[in-house]
């Protein structure tokens, strides 16, 4: 009985030769997968809404203010 030692350059003979074959299998299988997990999805259990206020500050004097402390002690 012969023996047959295979490599991976064998298998990436095989794959460049049929690399139609295999790219199409790729497609259908992602295809399926992606129309499976669609389908299967559960239904959500919880909704919920936002809203989100933003108020603009129009002077740039009332900004610093806000974020930068001033303070004359003399701690070290």
């Amino acid at each position: 009985m012969a023996q047959y030692d295979v490599n991976l350059r064998e298998y990436w003979r095989i794959i460049r030769k049929r690399k139609f074959i295999v790219l199409v299998i790729a497609v259908i299988l992602g295809i399926f997968s992606t129309a499976f997990a669609i389908l299967s999805a559960p239904a959500p259990l919880y909704s919920t809404e936002c809203m989100i206020e933003i108020k603009r500050e129009r002077l740039v004097e009332g900004i610093y203010s806000k974020t930068i402390a001033w303070e004359d002690s003399d701690e070290h």
